[in-house]
């Protein structure tokens, strides 16, 4: 160590090397519990070996688990010696820095020191000299000591890394040991499986099947057609093992459970990033990594084609269990919607689902939903419509099977479907879509993509040309849908603030999201956007969800532009107003939604719909008001993948602290329904205080004692504002022309008629609607 090699060290580089190493200890250290767990423990204590060879095997494993610890200790020094010595090193920099500073801040003529260390001084400045170069030598032999440490402990390190790297492979080749000794139970003919050894295989598969080394070398020992074979067997319940009941150990459907959900863990993990290093190996490079889960699955959908729709039924089944990878689940996805374009899969009456009670495994696709409901990644993925353009509107317009509850009696009596049953495959769909949109990673690209593309492919479906209004949403997904709009309400508001940004996507190449400031946007028609929404709100629970939620939006994003004192106080004025008439159009579609849904389903009658409302009901203009503050503000907490959460929690804390349901008819729902964003908007300038410095102060101003309770709320106990508050705004126009709350009434009028339109304005007038 030196002088010019101190200054240019980098001890920060140093510090994350120390930090990586003390990863790399605790992963380590999670390696060990998991061996403990899977392979000591269950040698140990399961019972599937007995005598000298079970006794040999935990003797061996309790060996190679103690040096996996020796070792794990020895790595452990490392991390915390790599940031000491990276500490000293700066603080010696830092010093020597501080050395060189003042030598050249002296009289530069006659002193200074080079980048190598030598120090140039005036006669007579010997003793000044001596002190520098001492303090110098001194400071450089103290990031030398710290050097030689960093580097014993790299060296110590690198020792202990490679002694548990091979005891590392020991504890990989008793997994794949674990692997062939299952994948020879699984392999057998179904008649020669006995019910014993099904126990030992799915106990095998329990214990061993989340170990990437153990799935990936089970898949590869155990060929596609086999695997199918087993889960179809499983499915149909066929291996001849007789009665096994309750009281004697595990009973004959707990093993067939435990297969068939240990089958789909093992593949789903077999099939994933860590893998995919195991599956295949033989026969691969390292090169062809990335692409081995998508060969294993068409290999798999090639072995289920060869079965027929037995075959795709045992991939289904399978589905059902695990998280799936996309460079898996996107080859099948796309092979089972390819078999059913060809050859509609149909619903069963026999049970071939142990594992949840999403249907009875008739319909494969099913299995594919509750994949993509388990692993959002995997599912906006395989829905962005930028990936495969004709996966949403088929599945969206595809009429699903229903599994049957009981057989048909020849020659009358016909197999019956209950209606929950006749619901589960859109229901599933829609839970897909939710975990896609809004579960995963929120607003990505392909998320926002799949958002777009959702409201465009519902809105242009053939049941949206049949049923304009009601029928864009099929029932089953209303709620989902309801669920995704309220997410994504600020690009909502987006689609309704110029007519200029209700795009056409129904082009060949559609722009479906945009980015704007490093956050991705779903792009909407206003009419489409309108003509879903207002679908979704035939649901009563989805009409409160989506109107609770542009309410909540409109009140946090009041008080976000209202406290970002980047802007001057007029423009903020005036970017409130245009959010409240953006929430005042959704207002008006939403409303005019619900009055087309009392009258078409619910016979007319309001309190039918109200009562559908579940517990918490619709915010009222009064719960709402003052919710910002309330919580703390928000700061910026609606940009981003905070945003829909927000809302979110925004919506559950007030419900929580209201008791406001409405139960008003459509008249007055409408009549108070125009005024609830220009409430909210009054509400908010009151509240921080945006009048004009010309304008005389309220008559009641923020935090006086006749406001009661709720001391920074304008609104009475009936949802009004006080008279005198309304005179001083009639008389002083404190806020300036560019709020006018007409205009922003108008939005309500505006929405309402864009809904209308949209859905080619049903025959019986809404004024008529009783």
């Amino acid at each position: 160590m030196d002088y010019s090699m101190l200054m240019a060290a980098q001890p920060a580089l140093l510090r994350r090397a120390g930090e990586a190493w003390k990863k790399l200890a605790r992963d380590f250290d999670e390696q060990i519990t998991d061996f403990q767990c899977s392979v000591c423990n269950t040698l140990e204590l399961d019972g599937i070996w007995k005598g000298k060879a079970a006794q040999a095997a935990c003797k061996h494993v309790e060996h190679i688990r103690k040096e996996m610890e020796k070792y794990r200790d020895d790595l452990q020094p490392a991390g915390p010696g790599l940031i000491t010595a990276a500490e000293d090193i700066d603080t010696c920099q830092q010093q020597l820095q501080a050395v060189d500073n003042e030598i050249n801040d002296r009289d530069k003529d006659e002193w200074s020191i080079s980048n190598d260390g030598k120090i140039s001084y005036p006669a007579g400045a010997e003793a000044q000299y001596q002190s520098y170069v001492a303090e110098i030598e001194g400071i450089i032999g103290k990031a030398a000591k710290a050097d030689q440490a960093a580097a014993r402990a790299a060296e110590a390190a690198d020792v202990a890394y490679a002694n548990l790297k091979q005891v590392l492979t020991e504890e990989r080749r008793e997994e794949e040991q674990a692997a062939g000794r299952a994948a020879k139970l699984a392999s057998q003919p179904p008649d020669e499986l006995s019910f014993d050894e099904a126990k030992r295989l799915a106990r095998l598969l329990r214990n061993h099947g989340d170990d990437p080394a153990f799935a990936g070398e089970f898949l590869e020992d155990v060929p596609p057609e086999e695997l199918l074979r087993l889960s179809q067997q499983v499915g149909s319940t066929g291996f001849g093992w007789g009665f096994h009941g309750e009281g004697q150990g595990p009973n004959k459907l707990d093993v067939l459970k435990s297969l068939q959900s240990e089958l789909g863990e093992t593949l789903a993990t077999g099939t994933s990033a860590e893998g995919r290093e195991y599956l295949g190996r033989d026969v691969h490079n390292d090169s062809g990594l990335d692409s081995r889960a998508g060969e294993y699955a068409d290999r798999l959908m090639a072995a289920a084609q060869a079965s027929g729709d037995e075959g795709y039924r045992a991939v289904g089944t399978l589905l059902h269990s695990g998280e799936y990878s996309a460079e898996f689940l996107n080859p099948v996805g796309d092979a089972l919607i390819a078999a059913d374009r060809a050859d509609p899969f149909e619903g069963t009456v026999d049970d071939l689902n142990y594992v949840d009670e999403h249907g009875k495994g008739g319909d494969p696709l099913v299995g594919l939903m509750v994949a993509m409901d388990n692993n959002p990644e995997a599912a906006d993925d395989f829905f962005d419509p930028e990936r495969n353009p004709e996966t949403l509107p088929y599945l969206l317009e595809r009429d699903w099977p229903a599994d049957f509850d009981e057989r048909g009696g020849y020659p009358d009596h016909a197999p019956q479907a209950s209606e929950q049953a006749q619901k589960l495959g859109q229901n599933m769909l829609g839970e897909a879509l939710e975990a896609a949109t809004l579960e995963g990673e929120y607003r990505s690209e392909a998320a926002a993509r799949v958002m777009s593309g959702t409201v465009h492919e519902l809105a242009t479906s053939e049941q949206s040309n049949r049923d304009p209004s009601g029928g864009a949403v099929p029932p089953p997904m209303r709620d989902s849908i309801g669920h995704m709009i309220s997410g994504y309400m600020g690009d909502v508001h987006g689609a309704s603030e110029d007519s200029a940004q209700s795009y056409n996507l129904s082009v060949d190449d559609p722009q479906w999201a945009h980015s704007e400031n490093g956050i991705n946007h779903a792009r909407f028609n206003q009419a489409e956007l309108y003509q879903v929404m207002g679908s979704a709100a035939y649901d009563p629970d989805a009409y409160a969800e989506m109107r609770n939620a542009n309410m909540v939006y409109t009140e946090l994003k009041l008080n976000e532009i209202a406290t970002d004192e980047t802007q001057s106080l007029e423009n903020r004025r005036m970017n409130m107003a245009d959010v409240a008439q953006q929430s005042s159009t959704v207002l008006g579609a939403l409303d005019e939604a619900r009055t087309y849904a009392v009258d078409e389903f619910y016979d007319g009658k309001d309190a039918a719909y109200n009562s559908a409302i579940n517990a918490g009901g619709v915010l009222t203009t009064a719960a709402v008001a003052g919710g910002g503050a309330a919580l703390g503000g928000v700061g910026g907490a609606l940009v981003g993948a905070a945003g829909a959460e927000t809302v979110k929690s925004a919506v559950g804390a007030l419900q929580q602290d209201s008791s406001h349901i409405v139960a008003q008819e459509t008249s007055e729902l409408q009549a108070s329904g125009r005024k609830d964003a220009s409430a909210l908007l009054a509400q908010s300038l009151w509240e921080h205080e945006m009048w004009k410095d010309s304008a005389p102060p309220p008559p009641i101003a923020p935090g006086e004692e006749e406001l009661g309770n709720h001391p920074n709320r304008i609104f009475e106990s009936d949802g009004s504002l006080p008279g005198k508050y309304n005179r001083w705004v009639s008389d002083n126009n404190p806020y300036g022309d560019g709020v006018d709350h007409f205009e922003v009434g108008q939005g309500y009028d505006t929405g309402a008629n864009v809904y209308a339109d949209a859905t080619g304005n049903r025959p019986v007038p809404v004024s008529e609607t009783k």
